[in-house]
């Protein structure tokens, strides 16, 4: 569900901020089969054209750059991102499509808003959404539209907690998104 929590990080934070959203994560993956969490590290560059960098940092390294050509995924090897292609392309395209829809703030057709104590809950009100995620909780910094904590629950039980460990508007993005040379960006500091 990488995509799903990427998608929705970006879309708090895309419409609100400046040209290109910095945002990184701690997060925490929980699934029945395992006794503990897999925890791990990943950065969201975010563009006002649409343009996404999705980075896994720990506990292994991958990539997946949306752009207007497609989307690209790599993974982390021998220090090098290698190319990977995969029969989803299609469907994460689509998923970035609705990324960028809801960059927009158009949660209207795509999910029902709840506010519940100091969450606000989005259940999805398309079928295929709702096949994998029950709910995504969100916990808002104090007096600030900036997302403290994104939960995913998906359908099977199994959940995917973010936790926003740094935020910066206006990012410089200067070759995060082309996926010719992916090691070109580098990670701010």
């Amino acid at each position: 569900m990488k995509i799903g929590v990427f998608a929705f990080a970006l879309a708090l934070a895309a419409p609100l901020f400046g040209d290109c959203v910095y945002i990184a994560m701690d997060t925490e993956k929980s699934v029945e089969i395992l006794d503990f969490p897999v925890r791990g590290k990943a950065v969201l560059l975010a563009d006002d054209a649409g343009n996404i960098r999705w980075q896994t940092l720990t506990p292994y390294g991958s990539l997946t750059i949306s752009n207007a050509r497609g989307v690209f995924q790599f993974e982390l090897s021998g220090g090098e991102w290698k190319s990977l292609s995969s029969g989803f392309g299609a469907a994460v395209k689509r998923v970035a499509q609705e990324v960028r829809k809801i960059t927009t703030g158009d949660f209207g057709s795509s999910y029902e808003v709840r506010k519940s104590g100091t969450h606000i809950e989005l259940v999805p009100k398309d079928a295929a959404a709702g096949k994998f995620v029950s709910i995504i909780k969100v916990k808002p910094r104090e007096g600030s539209k900036i997302p403290l904590e994104v939960e995913f629950v998906e359908v099977s039980g199994d959940r995917t907690v973010l936790k926003i460990s740094d935020f910066s508007e206006n990012a410089s993005a200067a070759g995060a998104f082309d996926e010719k040379n992916p090691a070109a960006f580098k990670l701010p500091k």
